[in-house]
């Protein structure tokens, strides 16, 4: 059973759907909408390194940014490729700098 209204209906129509529902109203009185069960929140532990927390993000953050050092050094040295037209050689194999035909 729904309660969306549907204005798509002509006034008679929707007069008699309401009508029948209206007759209906002492039924749905008794009616129990039961609401779907929520699954289970697994909880997921890290596998033990040997390592504490503290210094595995430690090490991550230092490996994530050597990986942005030596993107904007790879950057840098494509700009410095081809300053006249502001864009890189595309030497760097990702695609940068090329034209689409």
């Amino acid at each position: 059973m729904g309660f969306i209204i549907d204005f798509a209906l002509d006034p008679k129509e929707a007069f008699a759907r309401g009508f029948m529902r209206g007759l209906a109203s002492p039924v749905i009185l008794f009616v129990h909408n039961e609401a779907p069960s929520l699954p289970g929140v697994q909880r997921v532990e890290p596998p033990a390194s040997g390592r504490e927390i503290a210094a595995a993000l430690a090490s991550d953050w230092a490996r994530i940014g050597e990986s942005m050092h030596r993107a904007v050094h790879r950057h840098e040295q494509g700009q410095q490729a081809s300053p006249d037209t502001g864009r890189s050689s595309g030497k760097q194999g990702d695609g940068a700098g090329r034209r689409q035909g």
